[in-house]
């Protein structure tokens, strides 16, 4: 046999032999070490995971692409057996030769639940601020138109006592109008007593004067009764002086009546004399005021 015959017969005695023989899968602690770094680094290239394999399968090919001695053609290599590497681990991206996408990070779930919550709690702030302003602002609408009823209750009630004020006013004013007719009507009337008074006392003073003295004490006493009267009103509408003189007129009377009753005609001359003088001032003071009262009510129309 020759030498490159025997190399031949121990390279087929070799492959017989490791073909018989089942390859030992490497430990799992390999297979851990090569696998966790994997998963904590994402999955790897397919072409790091090639060239790793190459890696694995370059001496076998070395050794069966190397030359015999004698330059016959080396045997083909045996194909790599599916060790338990591949199968070991599902989870590893590069044991089926594809990237397992990247699962959805917690992280950002939460980041978009944050969000959500952050973004209701604005709304919800909003709402209250909103239910505020509108609570607020119906407050001050209620006070405000509490203070406008407040305004309107003052205003009738002004309004009432200025109306009863007016009533007042107007009541005192034709008070005021019916006195001031009256005491117009009361001095035109002394006016005319007075006036009627003179002429009795003339009347009376020619009589005197003729000696006749018959009827001349009742003519007298009547006369002093209208002077007596008139000297009462002219008193109780404050015309003083007009009252002075009708009472002095009513005194002079009653002396002459004195006189007659004693046959006295000179005395009873003299009395009637001064009763004429007092009556006639009188009468001057009633006319003043009867002028007095008519302008008076003229340009006091109305009140």
């Amino acid at each position: 046999m020759t030498y490159a015959a025997a190399v031949v017969a121990a390279l087929l005695s070799s492959q017989a032999q490791a073909q018989a023989s089942p390859r030992t899968p490497p430990p799992r602690e390999a297979v851990q070490t090569i696998a966790i770094p994997e998963r904590q680094a994402g999955a790897e290239e397919p072409g790091q995971q090639g060239a790793a394999a190459t890696e694995a399968r370059a001496p076998d090919e070395r050794a069966a692409s190397a030359p015999s001695p004698t330059g016959a053609p080396a045997p083909p290599a045996a194909a790599p057996e599916a060790g338990p590497t591949a199968a070991a681990d599902p989870a590893t991206p590069g044991a089926a030769g594809i990237a397992r996408p990247e699962a959805s990070s917690p992280g950002g779930e939460e980041s978009l639940e944050a969000d959500r919550q952050e973004a209701i709690r604005e709304e919800q702030i909003r709402l209250d601020a909103q239910a505020l302003a509108d609570a607020q602002s119906a407050a001050r609408a209620e006070q405000l138109q509490l203070e406008i009823e407040a305004l309107r209750d003052e205003v009738d009630a002004q309004r009432a006592r200025a109306e009863a004020l007016e009533e007042r006013l107007q009541a005192r004013e034709a008070e005021e109008a019916r006195r001031a007719a009256e005491a117009a009507e009361s001095t035109l009337a002394r006016a005319e007593s007075t006036a009627a008074a003179l002429g009795d006392l003339d009347t009376a003073m020619r009589a005197l004067e003729a000696g006749d003295s018959r009827g001349l004490d009742a003519a007298l006493a009547s006369q002093a009764d209208a002077l007596e009267a008139t000297r009462g009103e002219a008193q109780r509408h404050g015309a003083l002086a007009e009252a002075a003189g009708t009472g002095a007129s009513a005194a002079h009377l009653a002396e002459a009546r004195e006189a007659l009753a004693r046959g006295d005609l000179f005395t009873a001359r003299l009395a009637l004399v001064r009763a004429t003088l007092a009556a006639r001032g009188a009468h001057a003071l009633a006319r003043e005021g009867a002028g007095a009262a008519a302008a008076t009510t003229g340009t006091g129309a109305g009140y």
